[in-house]
């Protein structure tokens, strides 16, 4: 398993828990997910 799979970063995986996934071209044309958290939630470093 690799990294990118363990961390639930790979396009087939479910949304991690309190997170949201927004799906964005990168710029060589492939569309990748980006995992989130929402806005004011508990897990944002300041």
């Amino acid at each position: 398993m690799s990294v990118a799979d363990s961390a639930g970063l790979s396009g087939w995986h479910a949304t991690p828990s309190g997170m949201e996934r927004e799906t964005v071209e990168n710029d060589h044309g492939r569309y990748v997910h980006l995992y989130t958290f929402p806005a004011g939630s508990e897990a944002e470093d300041d």
